[in-house]
């Protein structure tokens, strides 16, 4: 299951709802995808003043008209589409901030969800996808000399999404990625405990999320349920892969276990 695409749970979604958001989509949805085109090549063409310092006159005038175009073509800056409503201008925002999730151009999805949880406040979606973008940014900052900044992006991350889950407790997705902030990039297993065994309670064949918390286990000295959580995957899984892995964690943990007695 892909982690960049949020599980809907709750109450189901109401058609009036879903009229709503593919009549903004068919009215905006060109817009959009030029909009996330245009920020996408202003990317790439950075990279290449990176990497092509000789031609760096002439980039940056390239640079300088896709932002102009962008800018112009804005389609907020459009009367008619600015006065079509409060709702339909986050809608808008969301999509922009998944389509850039999808090409991984995470700040500028972060600027679109920031406008759209001003207008959705309590919507658990918005807030899973800013974490996700704010913790890609903390990944992204890898040298030593970047580790406030890194630890700012993670601190951000979390805020997102245990906001998602006050909304949402059974977020399953939130769940799955607030234990992975906790157990890989923050070192706080012990945090990741509760939020797995709820996880595991709602969807109990995520074998994703049983190795996650067998790993948790293990990194607390909780050796023997770290175990019990393998030997489960190995029941649940018909991926060889993944029984293969199960197994191997599972034995070289009781080696350990055998060694320390």
């Amino acid at each position: 299951m892909s982690r960049n695409r949020p599980t809907f749970r709750g109450d189901p979604v109401s058609e009036e709802a879903k009229e709503k958001v593919r009549r903004v989509l068919n009215e905006h949805g060109q817009a959009v995808q030029d909009r996330v085109r245009a920020v996408e090549e202003l990317g790439i063409l950075y990279k290449q003043v990176a990497l092509k310092y000789l031609e760096i006159d002439a980039l940056k005038q390239e640079i300088a008209a896709i932002r102009l175009e962008g800018e112009a073509g804005s389609p907020f800056e459009d009367p008619e589409i600015a006065a079509a409503g409060v709702d339909e201008e986050g809608i808008y925002h969301e999509a922009l901030a998944v389509g850039f999730i999808d090409r991984g151009v995470y700040r500028e999805a972060l600027v679109h969800l920031e406008r759209a949880t001003a207008i959705f406040p309590d919507n658990e979606i918005l807030y899973y996808y800013s974490g996700l973008c704010s913790a890609k940014m903390g990944k992204a900052h890898v040298e030593p000399a970047e580790s406030a900044e890194r630890s700012d992006w993670y601190e951000r991350a979390e805020a997102d999404y245990r906001r998602a889950l006050e909304l949402e407790p059974e977020y399953a997705d939130a769940l799955y990625a607030l234990s992975i902030l906790l157990v890989y990039e923050t070192g706080r297993p012990s945090e990741a405990i509760t939020l797995l065994e709820r996880l595991a309670a709602v969807e109990t064949r995520n074998t994703d999320a049983l190795f996650l918390l067998a790993r948790a286990y293990y990194e607390t000295g909780s050796y023997e349920r770290a175990v019990s959580q393998y030997e489960l995957i190995e029941e649940l899984t018909t991926i060889r892969e993944k029984a293969e892995r199960a197994r191997s964690n599972r034995e070289r943990i009781m080696e350990e276990m055998r060694a320390g007695e």
